[in-house]
């Protein structure tokens, strides 16, 4: 949505929610945009008299996740979609400002129409939009403020995944093992040679490669024709994830992903990932930020075990554009050699953690491309 369209929403449901809803206008931007919170409360109680919470989204225009996550608070509290959320309406009152940077969402820029970051400018206030905010949450009191914020890697949209013919076999093996696992009716290979020789006409050009890509269909069917076979898992969707200073692992500094099979036991299971050192984005001031991860700074559990710093395998890697399609500096790819027995048939966790007490000029420590090679020999 864009910040237009948030206002229009809210403006709907203030009309169609008025006994719980009023739509409040904070201030209004140099370019002459509102800043909106609607007020969600029970009126049978007066304000001082209920418990009282805000919260702030898109303080920076770029990232739109974080109004999306405050119009899902904003549609619960006002449908009262659960016994437990009408409860909560009825002793507290709640202020959510979806977009509080409406010049900067215009743009899709951090800063607003002045250049300035809105979350630096709480202690002097001489924004417009933080003048605004500070004049209402000075007034109205919260015993909460709950500010949220979305982290946004560096991607340009461009670029995708490309694997070798050897990398898409495993990878389909991985698929049906996984798949089968979980015990369906059977699977539809819909198109598959097609797929992997597209662009060519290997069939009659390249025999070898065509009988090499289709073979891979005899093992799909059961269970018990896969049983050994190297597979290749990439686990790339959700990520990247970042760590950063004094953050416990359990939440967003964890990886999640499912392996299934019991002839892992007899395999051998290498995780790699791509991490990199970024520049904190509340540091102030000038200094250069090494994009290589210090040794010893990240903490990596598997299944919540600690992996040792000598059983991390690092190569450093060029900057450049990698296979998920975004663009890193120099950085360095991690390799975890274990016993598949390490590994539980279904989810696993792959987690990370700085232990130590932050520091503005701590990096954040971002992880690309998980991916697992489950050989046998």
């Amino acid at each position: 949505m864009t910040a237009e369209e948030v206002q229009g929403w809210l403006k709907v449901v203030a009309r169609r929610y008025p006994r719980t809803t009023r739509l409040v206008e904070l201030t209004q931007t140099r370019e002459q945009r509102p800043v909106l919170a609607p007020e969600v409360r029970s009126r049978r109680v007066p304000l001082r008299q209920l418990r009282r919470c805000a919260a702030i989204c898109r303080q920076h225009g770029d990232e739109p996740d974080t109004s999306s996550v405050g119009l899902e608070l904003i549609q619960s509290l006002v449908k009262l979609s659960t016994l437990r959320i009408w409860q909560v309406t009825e002793c507290t009152a709640v202020l959510v400002v979806p977009v509080a940077n409406p010049d900067g969402a215009w743009r899709m820029s951090r800063c607003n129409s002045l250049g300035e970051d809105l979350n630096r400018d709480w202690s002097a206030g001489k924004t417009a939009e933080v003048g605004g905010l500070r004049s209402k949450l000075r007034g109205w009191s919260p015993q909460l403020v709950i500010d949220i914020h979305q982290w946004v890697p560096r991607h340009d949209g461009s670029g995708s995944v490309k694997f070798s013919l050897e990398e898409d076999l495993g990878m389909q093996r991985a698929l049906a093992q996984n798949f089968l696992a979980q015990q369906p009716d059977g699977i539809y290979m819909f198109n598959f040679p097609c797929r992997l020789a597209e662009g060519a006409n290997i069939m009659h050009a390249d025999s070898a490669t065509f009988l090499r890509t289709t073979s891979v269909l005899r093992e799909m069917g059961s269970l018990k024709t896969l049983a050994r076979k190297d597979k290749h898992y990439p686990f790339y969707k959700e990520l990247p994830i970042y760590a950063e200073a004094n953050r416990p692992r359990q939440f967003h500094q964890t990886i999640r992903f499912a392996i299934r099979g019991k002839d892992m036991r007899a395999a051998t299971v290498t995780l790699r990932f791509r991490w990199i050192a970024e520049r904190n984005p509340h540091a102030d001031g000038k200094f250069r930020q090494s994009s290589i991860v210090k040794r010893g700074l990240v903490k990596v559990y598997l299944n919540d075990s600690e992996i040792s710093e000598a059983a991390l395998r690092k190569t450093k890697a060029p900057g450049g554009r990698i296979p998920s399609g975004f663009l890193l500096k120099t950085h360095e790819i991690v390799e975890i050699q274990v016993s598949g027995r390490e590994l539980r048939d279904g989810e696993n966790t792959l987690a990370f953690e700085m232990p130590k007490f932050p520091h503005e000029r701590d990096p954040y420590v971002c992880v690309y491309e998980l991916e697992a090679d489950v050989t046998f020999r």
